[in-house]
């Protein structure tokens, strides 16, 4: 397990510019009847600039502030958007988890991370405090922490500063070369991967979700054109009979189905651009449409009209014209 002394030790590694300890949380904060739900991270003063974050209004918290457990707190845009509105919330109290805090900056527009998290629906405190109040029913030892977080000097290796802040803490925590260590280092690249096969596993969801929603459109395709076909049999028979070949029959029904399924596939799209764009206007970010996507989904619409109209057009250019001829 992590602790407060294995920051400092980590402080003191050569290519450690700044680490500091961490807790991690969600919880309801609110101020009058505005409310709303944020994550909420304990650190020292240099977890704002470790995070990425800058200070937009206000300041950071000092060192004494946070050895003291002051009950103060830095907010992110879009929980300060959602509790204060266009009021400056510098020294207003907000609530968190029932505790009150001091508001004393907040912190400018980071956005949507990669896993599709506001980063700005956020705040920050100071670790003695997110302790005594933020903990709730997960309390954790005296000092201990869930993780550490640091950045490191330029020109640094990753790996082999890993490999120092593993042979620090195995030293400092008294364990041996073939005892198994009691925590875990993730670099940036191991999170880039981690975050790749993510993104993989959501995109092969997405693609397997669409496939399914094609084929269930297909089948409906199929099922119009079919019932459509019943109700004009009378109308086949008489083109047979004024000279239509079976092939015409073919292509004009599957002409239909084709036209049916882009139809509901020019919808889609539409909707999904719309819904896309109100969305990330919501989010400040913009809207991007990939053309070659665009013309790949219009392409498979197309395709799915011929495969599934397929069947239904045949049938309709088997029929006997008088047979059909009946039906008038």
């Amino acid at each position: 397990m992590l602790k407060d002394k294995d920051v400092e030790d980590i402080n003191r590694i050569a290519g450690v510019r700044m680490a500091s300890g961490m807790l991690r949380g969600s919880a309801d904060a609110s101020f009058g009847i505005s409310k709303s739900t944020l994550a909420w991270i304990g650190g020292g003063p240099g977890i704002v600039d470790i995070l990425g974050y800058e200070i937009q209004q206000g300041r950071n918290f000092t060192e004494a502030e946070s050895s003291s457990a002051r009950r103060i707190v830095l907010l992110g845009e879009a929980t300060s958007a959602k509790l204060f509105g266009k009021t400056k919330p510098i020294g207003l109290r907000v609530r968190i988890n029932g505790s009150a805090f001091i508001v004393i900056g907040t912190m400018k527009r980071r956005g949507i991370s990669v896993a599709g998290q506001d980063l700005d629906e956020i705040a920050i405190v100071p670790i003695r405090s997110a302790r005594r109040n933020l903990m709730g029913d997960f309390p954790l030892p005296p000092n201990a922490l869930q993780q550490i977080s640091l950045r490191f000097n330029n020109g640094v290796q990753e790996n082999i500063l890993s490999e120092r802040i593993a042979q620090r803490l195995r030293k400092t925590h008294k364990l041996a070369v073939s005892e198994i260590l009691d925590f875990r280092i993730t670099g940036v690249a191991e999170s880039v991967k981690v975050s790749g096969m993510a993104n993989r596993a959501m995109s092969l969801l997405l693609i397997s979700v669409a496939a399914i929603c094609l084929f269930v459109g297909g089948i409906g395709v199929m099922n119009i054109m079919l019932v459509s076909i019943s109700e004009r049999i009378g109308e086949i028979g008489l083109r047979m009979s004024l000279g239509a070949s079976p092939n015409n029959i073919c292509q004009h029904f599957l002409a239909e189905s084709v036209l049916l399924s882009s139809i509901g596939g020019g919808l889609g799209a539409l909707f999904g651009i719309i819904g896309s764009h109100l969305i990330t206007r919501q989010q400040g970010l913009a809207t991007q449409i990939n053309l070659l996507v665009l013309i790949i989904a219009i392409v498979v619409t197309i395709a799915t009209g011929v495969v599934f109209g397929m069947w239904p057009a045949l049938q309709a250019a088997r029929m006997l014209p008088a047979e059909a001829l009946r039906r008038l």
